[in-house]
């Protein structure tokens, strides 16, 4: 009997391990396929500003010397 339980236990474990080992497989290809998705994205926004050609100006603010100065001095 406690054969049987081995048996159908080892059984349940390697079905367990082939189902995880499927499903990680799938879940590997559809990564891939978003990289995929995303590279081509991420090269059609490429070409539209090349295109535009530096249209867009740069919306990082720029700190001055004197606000530089005054956070430092803030923060002692």
């Amino acid at each position: 009997m406690y054969h049987d339980i081995e048996v159908y236990a080892d059984r349940f474990e390697q079905e367990e391990a082939y189902a995880l080992e499927c499903n990680a497989e799938l879940e590997h290809e559809e990564a891939l396929e978003r990289a995929a998705q995303l590279a081509v994205v991420l090269e059609r926004m490429d070409r539209v500003l090349e295109a535009m050609g530096g249209v867009i100006p740069s919306s990082a603010p720029v700190q001055t010397e004197e606000e530089t100065a005054l956070f430092t001095e803030w923060l002692s």
